[in-house]
């Protein structure tokens, strides 16, 4: 999921904007409304550019967070990883760091990261050309699923999220039980 706004602000909107973001990392939230609260990862990466234009001062702030086993392999390989270009093994290894990783999010009782669902939506696509006649129902299967699993974790459902996640869960181990 992507979110993008902007609008004109007065400082002291900007102030209260800043303070209400400050809250909810205190929270451990991510609080963009009332109704669109995300959780946070306890790890956050802070980058922020500071440029003097002549159209006047410009100030680009980006948050970046993640647990701290993402660190180590996640944020590494998808900066490296081309998804055109590397092989099947690669998208294949990400995918299931990426699966893992949402299923520990769902086993803590919480809702897993939007942005890591349609990362790995992305990379079941991409690794179509890789996928063999003898398994493609099961893998437009899965597919469907991922998007069920976006659907459902876009609506905060955690219940139906976590089915998704056993039937996904099942899915791969037939799949890979009968095609190995």
């Amino acid at each position: 999921m992507k979110i993008k706004w902007s609008r004109k602000v007065e400082l002291k909107e900007l102030e209260e904007i800043f303070r209400q973001l400050q809250e909810g990392f205190s929270q451990g939230v991510l609080s963009l409304s009332q109704r669109d609260k995300f959780p946070l990862p306890p790890k956050a990466l802070l980058k922020a550019t500071f440029k003097d234009t002549s159209r006047g001062l410009e100030l680009k702030i980006r948050i970046d967070f993640y647990h701290e086993e993402d660190q180590k392999f996640y944020s590494h390989k998808k900066e490296k990883l081309s998804l055109q270009k590397e092989k099947g093994k690669e998208i294949k290894k990400l995918m299931d760091y990426l699966f893992k990783d949402i299923i520990r999010t769902t086993s803590n009782d919480k809702i897993p990261s939007l942005d890591k669902i349609e990362e790995l939506i992305k990379l079941h696509e991409a690794y179509d050309p890789w996928v063999k006649n003898t398994f493609r129902t099961s893998w437009e299967a899965s597919k469907k699923l991922c998007q069920k699993l976006k659907e459902e974790s876009q609506a905060y459902q955690l219940e139906e999220v976590k089915k998704i996640i056993l039937t996904l869960e099942r899915l791969k181990k037939a799949c890979h039980k009968k095609h190995k």
